[in-house]
């Protein structure tokens, strides 16, 4: 898959967030049993197909969850860009979303958001999970109107290792507003053998 280009990019966007999906995990192959917070041998595989693309991106810093699924995948993006990833329990998975739990949800997303975008780099990695990523995304666009209708009615998956690409426009200095989504569970660094049939956890 080729990066982003063009006068579109080269002009318009300041910033670029790639935020990945770990690879697959026992649990998202089916296995009830075992360690789930790991990569399965087609996990790490994943891992080292979206590693390549996130090379040719050209990323200059990795933010990874600290669970182990998400490290794993980070550790194998690090040895193909020589950069050491950054850990954030912020970036952790969550359950499914309910009226008890929204608000610490939304308050993590927005810190998440906060954390990440506390630096100069440009490009970002941001490797995370099915449920989280997508509170991440919508955090992003809604802000602190961020509702859990708006959570629930966003039916759109990300398999894994799949990438779903933010552009912020130069023209806007508010960090907060510009917001463009460019791209969403990119899976075409995945061969078939390697494609998810699961989209969360």
């Amino acid at each position: 898959m080729k990066p982003p280009s063009g006068p579109l990019v080269q002009q318009q966007f300041d910033r670029l967030l790639f935020i990945i999906r770990h690879g697959e995990s026992p649990q998202n192959a089916g296995e009830k049993t075992g360690d789930w917070d790991k990569l399965t041998s087609k996990g790490v595989r994943q891992a080292a197909a979206v590693a390549d693309v996130a090379s040719n991106y050209g990323i200059e810093k990795i933010v990874t969850s600290t669970a182990e699924r998400a490290r794993q995948t980070a550790e194998v993006i690090s040895q193909k860009t020589g950069l050491i990833p950054k850990e954030t329990a912020l970036l952790v998975e969550h359950e499914n979303v309910t009226k008890e739990n929204f608000a610490l949800i939304k308050e993590r997303a927005l810190n998440a958001q906060k954390a990440i975008l506390e630096t100069v780099h440009k490009k970002i990695a941001v490797v995370s999970h099915g449920r989280f990523s997508r509170s991440l995304v919508l955090s992003f666009f809604k802000q602190e109107k961020l509702e859990i209708s708006d959570i629930h009615e966003c039916l759109m998956g990300m398999e894994n290792t799949g990438i779903t690409i933010l552009g912020h426009l130069a023209q806007h200095s508010d960090p907060k507003k510009g917001w463009v989504l460019l791209r969403w569970n990119e899976v075409s660094h995945l061969s078939s053998e390697l494609r998810s049939e699961v989209f969360c956890q």
